[in-house]
C-alpha cells in the first residue's frame, strides 16, 4: 500500500501528514487557515514530504485546501479505500496532525507519532480522549480567542522544533 501510494504521488521523503477535518470527540480544531499556515511550516523543510489527507465526505474541504495552497509541493489525498488501507498508510507516516477524531486514533495505534488537538473541556479533553499510542502530544485549544492565540503559537514552535529532528 505505502509503495503503491508512494509511486502514485512520487513521495522520496519521510512523510509528515496533517488532517484538517473535524468530527468524532473534537469540539475544538484550528480553522482550514490555520491548519494551512502549520503546513507551510512544513512544507519549508525540503527534507520532507508534505500530505493533507481527507475523508470521503470531505470533498468541499479538499477544494478549499486546494485552492488556499494555490502552486504547492503538498499532496491532497482522498482517502477511498478502507480504514484498514488508511491505517496501513498511516502506519508509514512520520507524523500526523490532526484534532482528535477518528483519524488521529488510528494514526497512534498503528504507532504513528501524533500531534493532536483537544478543546480545553472537560468533555472534549485529552484526558478523556486520548488515544492508545505511546508517541503522542497533545495540545488543549482554549476557547477564548487570546488563549487560543497563544496555544497556536506554541504548536508552531513545537512543530518547527520536531520537524528539525524527523530526518
Amino acid at each position: 500500500m505505502y509503495r503503491a501510494f508512494c509511486t502514485e504521488y512520487e513521495i522520496s521523503k519521510n512523510v509528515i501528514a496533517f488532517h484538517p477535518g473535524f468530527g468524532g470527540s473534537s469540539d475544538a480544531n484550528w480553522t482550514l487557515n490555520e491548519y494551512i499556515e502549520l503546513v507551510r511550516l512544513a512544507e519549508a523543510d525540503e527534507r520532507l514530504d508534505v500530505v493533507m489527507t481527507f475523508g470521503p465526505d470531505e470533498e468541499k474541504l479538499y477544494e478549499e485546501a486546494k485552492t488556499l495552497l494555490g502552486e504547492s509541493r503538498v499532496i491532497l489525498y482522498r482517502s477511498v479505500g478502507s480504514v484498514v488501507d488508511f491505517a496501513k498508510l498511516l502506519s508509514s507516516f512520520k507524523l500526523f496532525i490532526s484534532t482528535s477524531t477518528g483519524t488521529y486514533h488510528l494514526a497512534s495505534a498503528v504507532g504513528c507519532e501524533t500531534f493532536t488537538f483537544f478543546a480545553d473541556t472537560l468533555f472534549a479533553s485529552s484526558a478523556r480522549w486520548k488515544s492508545i499510542g505511546e508517541k503522542q502530544r497533545h495540545y488543549m485549544i482554549p476557547l477564548n480567542p487570546e488563549g487560543r492565540a497563544v496555544m497556536f503559537e506554541k504548536v508552531k514552535q513545537e512543530l518547527k522544533n520536531r520537524l528539525l529532528e524527523l530526518v
